[in-house]
């Protein structure tokens, strides 16, 4: 039920019914989903045998490896400040991504990927403290239902998780 509020405030903030979803768009918007899933999962069983840090590199790698390929098509000349800015935004990607593969090392995906979802007020705070923007009140609708689906989730990941250390317990001492 949880997934399914979520959605419907996903749905409710895109608001298909009043402009047209691009298909190219939206299927691509639903394979980054479907990608972010899988890398996730992914990164959770590398976490019992790595260190945050070299998986980390790896997936930089790897994807810098892939994306080099579309170089030649849309690779333009930068100045220095573009640069810095390019530099600024790897070196804060990186520690990012250390920080979400460390959570994942330690907690379920579930409850770690649910916190995306507080990217809605970030997106907010930065819009209104950088460009003065409030955002549409499709989002001031749907973005409750996306977050009461994400502490729901999170809620019950946490009483799963306690109850498996409960019951992990109780076995140890029988």
């Amino acid at each position: 039920m949880a997934l399914g509020c979520g959605f419907v405030g996903v749905l409710i903030i895109a608001r298909p019914a009043q402009a047209a979803i691009p298909l190219l768009g939206g299927a691509v918007g639903l394979l980054a989903a479907l990608s972010i899933a899988l890398i996730s999962f992914q990164i959770r069983d590398l976490g019992k045998s790595e260190e945050p840090i070299s998986a980390v590199f790896w997936y930089a790698l790897f994807g810098s490896v892939l994306m080099a390929a579309f170089l030649p098509f849309v690779a333009t000349a930068h100045d220095a400040g573009t640069w810095a800015l390019l530099i600024l935004i790897g070196v804060v990607c990186a520690f990012s991504q250390w920080l979400l593969t460390a959570s994942l090392r330690y907690g379920t995906v579930a409850s770690v990927t649910i916190m995306d979802t507080t990217q809605l007020l970030w997106a907010t705070i930065y819009g209104w403290l950088i460009w003065s923007q409030l955002p549409s009140p499709n989002l001031w609708l749907g973005a409750p239902l996306v977050i009461a689906a994400g502490v729901v989730i999170a809620w019950r990941e946490h009483r799963a998780s306690t109850q498996v250390r409960r019951s992990a317990l109780l076995e140890g001492t029988t």
